[in-house]
Parts: structure tokens; sequence; C-alpha cells
């Protein structure tokens, strides 16, 4: 009956049960993988640009600190000043200290250092955390404080 035409023929038999969930299986897989590529990239994105916003706000506030350590160095007698800071840089608490002749910002992962424009015999020193959103930098005499 259909001896003429065997291309027909296979079309028309019916698919297999097994067949049917071995595909449904593989659809499944490839979408799984597909699904983990794209986490791992995206992932991956999101750690670098973390790090970059750690590392830019890290300096940017560490030239604050300074800028204003070296305003209070040119200054005579006694003075303070109180400077707003993040709370957090990158959703990340740091510690503030003035030492040497720099102000230095570290957090877990990451440290900036800026020079502190301040006089020779002039002393810096002190250690602040960044959690309150606010540090005093106070200046007596030659030595300049951070609280």
């Amino acid at each position: 009956m259909h001896a003429g035409r065997p291309g027909k023929l296979w079309l028309r038999t019916p698919r297999k049960g097994q067949q049917m969930v071995f595909e449904a299986v593989l659809i499944f897989a490839l979408g799984i993988a597909i699904f983990g590529l794209a986490s791992i990239t995206f992932s991956g994105y999101q750690q670098h640009f973390e790090r970059v916003a750690l590392e830019d706000g890290m300096r940017q506030t560490a030239t604050l600190v300074a800028a204003h350590a070296g305003m209070l160095a040119r200054k005579d007698g006694v003075a303070s000043v109180t400077v707003r800071v993040p709370p957090r840089i990158a959703g990340q608490l740091y510690t503030i200290e003035l030492s040497g002749a720099s102000a230095r910002l570290s957090a877990s992962q990451y440290s900036a250092t800026v020079a502190v424009g301040a006089g020779p015999g002039q002393r810096l020193s002190g250690k602040a955390a960044s959690n309150a959103g606010r540090i005093t930098i106070y200046k007596k005499g030659e030595q300049i404080t951070i609280s």
C-alpha cells in the first residue's frame, strides 16, 4: 500500500513516550545551562562594578578628609571642623585614619591614601569609623587629630 512512499510512512509513525520525555529533559537542561551562564556572567560584572565604585568612593572621601585636615593645618591656634562623610561606600563600612602626613581610608577589600598638606612639624593622628556619617578634625598647636 505505501511501498512507493517510505518517507510518508515514517512521518505517520507515532512518537514513542520515551522520545518525548527525552526531548523535554534535554530542553529543560539547555534552559538551566543558559540561566547558569547568564548568572555567572552578570555576577562577574556586578563584582567588578562594586569594586570600581568602592575604589572611586574611597579616593574621593580620602581627598575630602585630606583637604579639610590641610585647611586646619594652615590655621593658627585651636580650630576644628566637622566633615560629613558617607556612612558606607559601595555598601561597606570603613575607617578613616590620620597618620604621618596622610589621610588613609580602609575597608575590608581596599584602602586609599591621600597626602595632607600639613606643614613640617605638624603631627597627624587619630582614627574614626564611618558609621556615624561625620567626623570631626581638631587642631591644637601642631597636633591635628580626628575623631
